[in-house]
């Protein structure tokens, strides 16, 4: 079986790291995968090539709408282009089976439905509320959705945003599965750095970095925790709020307490040195980073919305916290710092759970299955 994977970012994120899992788990099945991006990222052609992974780069912009209103214009024309130079590519390939691994971009399933080639639309994004964009036709997004063999939802917290405009009994919740031997820790010694903590995530509002820096100056101000250590990773995705986040460090004289370093494809020596995670994001769609914290036995503490609250159990896995509310973080941090033994506990409890119920073979063979009813299906309707 040959199987197009239907790239719409350009870096290493979440959706960009499960789709490299899914490709890692479709050779062990003997499943040949091809890769379509829009532009050569250097690292991540560099994993498809010690992969052994055919790429394509077809330029292409998603299929959102622009704040200049005539790059809209450009992408809808560039976009339509890159529909037809898809179509030969697919046809040349001779690809069974598309998988779209994002809703942004609606080339891949247009080419697909065109050459009544069948296809798999993946759904990661909260396009408002996660991201702050808007699509361009909405109409057309729901028409390739529903036009597709199946719809995967990564939680069931994105299949409800959805719900109202798709047809539900051609979908299905299947997690992320995740590389747990990529985040294992086991030398890490928790307790060593109770007061480092690790904001993993692109710089923008939705992430909520700030929540995190307002508990950081309760915490030393109002429970005296002077040695508190909070390192910020991820890429930059709103420059004015990244630089309102600067002003806010230097305003409070956090310098000593705060840094910020940009996205790194590997943070184990992070995680190592840092034994609690944060996750404020209020539209997280599922939250690979929450547990790729557990696996690596950090505490994980994430505010209580969007797909972060499917995954925490408070008290239990990790903890949670009431959403925006930068005083419930801080009390909650405390809690943790203080209570070791118990912050063990829970770190140990989490490390279980995501090993249980987020392993790559356990999800993505939900993905393979998939696959292959597809093709049976389409070999019976022949």
């Amino acid at each position: 079986m040959k199987v197009c994977y239907f790239m719409a970012t350009t870096d290493l994120d979440g959706g960009a790291q499960s789709m490299l899992d899914l490709i890692r788990c479709s050779l062990k099945n003997e499943i040949t995968p091809y890769v379509i991006m829009t532009k050569k990222y250097p690292p991540l052609c560099k994993i498809l090539n010690n992969l052994g992974v055919e790429y394509k780069i077809i330029l292409r912009g998603t299929d959102c709408i622009d704040k200049n209103p005539f790059k809209t214009i450009a992408k809808i024309i560039i976009n339509s282009i890159a529909v037809m130079r898809t179509k030969i590519y697919l046809k040349k390939k001779n690809i069974d089976l598309l998988h779209n691994n994002s809703v942004l971009s609606l080339t891949g399933m247009k080419a697909a439905y065109k050459l009544k080639i069948p296809y798999i639309c993946h759904v990661r994004e909260l396009i408002e509320d996660g991201l702050e964009m808007k699509m361009i036709s909405y109409k057309k997004l729901y028409f390739y959705m529903n036009s597709s063999d199946k719809i995967i939802f990564i939680s069931n917290y994105v299949k409800e945003r959805y719900k109202d405009y798709i047809n539900v009994n051609n979908s299905e919740v299947i997690f992320d599965g995740i590389d747990e031997n990529r985040y294992l820790d086991r030398d890490k010694k928790f307790g060593k750095n109770i007061r480092n903590i690790l904001f993993v995530g692109r710089y923008y509002s939705q992430k909520g970095q700030m929540e995190a820096l307002q508990a950081v100056k309760i915490l030393i101000d109002q429970y005296k925790e002077k040695k508190i250590k909070l390192t910020f990773i991820g890429s930059l995705l709103d420059k004015n709020y990244y630089n309102s986040l600067i002003d806010y460090v230097e305003a409070n004289n956090l310098q000593k307490n705060v840094k910020f370093l940009s996205f790194s494809n590997d943070l184990r020596t992070l995680r190592h040195n840092n034994d609690i995670a944060i996750v404020s994001s209020t539209n997280e769609a599922m939250g690979r980073v929450t547990v790729e914290a557990m696996l690596a036995n950090q505490l994980i503490i994430g505010a209580n919305a969007g797909g972060t609250k499917e995954i925490i159990d408070d008290g239990v896995n990790g903890y949670t916290y009431k959403t925006k509310e930068p005083n419930d973080l801080a009390n909650v941090l405390y809690k943790a710092i203080n209570n070791v033994k118990e912050s063990l506990y829970i770190v140990k409890n989490g490390n279980k759970y995501a090993k249980k119920n987020f392993s790559n073979d356990l999800q993505n063979k939900k993905v393979m299955d998939i696959y292959n009813k597809i093709m049976e299906k389409r070999i019976y309707e022949r």
